[in-house]
């Protein structure tokens, strides 16, 4: 688990420096477009942006989720077990959007512009930020897959279910002991 949040913060990290070129770069490009496409470029710009930001949203929210989880399974508490399956999978929901939302498509040229827009549109965002991303979410979801995994077997299981010596053990400790 410490695995995956670690790739999230090389996640956010790749995410950020996008950001960070494509606010440069987008001066650059704004300058190059002719004034009759000029709102359409911003609003490329914008849903570039919107793209990126969302990449980081979701790689810094794994990152602090699973940094405090990784902690947590340490335990033998159920409810940070519960939690750990939850947040892979509320995670990997994010990672698929990432994925799919990415800006590549959008600053691909199509040959219509002027050489020096196409060349602008091209640097908007980083040549290799597509295929680093697929890689590492790729490998994301398969840590967070091995991870639930773990948590499902029986020595973990066995962990979880200890008694604890102040009370019941489990995570509904509110419920009448049976007699049976």
């Amino acid at each position: 688990m410490v695995g995956c949040a670690v790739l999230s913060a090389i996640g956010g990290g790749i995410a950020i420096t996008s950001l960070l070129h494509l606010d440069t770069a987008s001066v650059i490009y704004l300058d190059v477009v002719p004034d009759a496409d000029h709102a359409a470029a911003a609003s490329l710009v914008a849903d570039v942006h919107s793209d990126l930001l969302l990449h980081a949203v979701v790689d810094i929210a794994g990152l602090a989720a699973l940094a405090l989880l990784s902690l947590s399974v340490r335990r033998p508490w159920r409810i940070a077990r519960i939690g750990a399956w939850i947040s892979a999978l509320v995670l990997s929901f994010g990672l698929a959007l990432v994925v799919s939302s990415s800006p590549e498509n959008r600053v691909s040229p199509d040959g219509f512009e002027t050489p020096a827009a196409g060349k602008a549109l091209g640097d908007l965002l980083l040549g290799w930020y597509p295929s680093v991303t697929s890689v590492l979410a790729a490998i994301q979801l398969a840590a967070m897959f091995a991870f639930s995994v773990l948590l499902l077997r029986t020595a973990s299981a066995e962990f979880y279910r200890s008694p604890r010596e102040d009370g019941p053990a489990g995570l509904w400790t509110f419920a009448p002991p049976s007699n049976s």
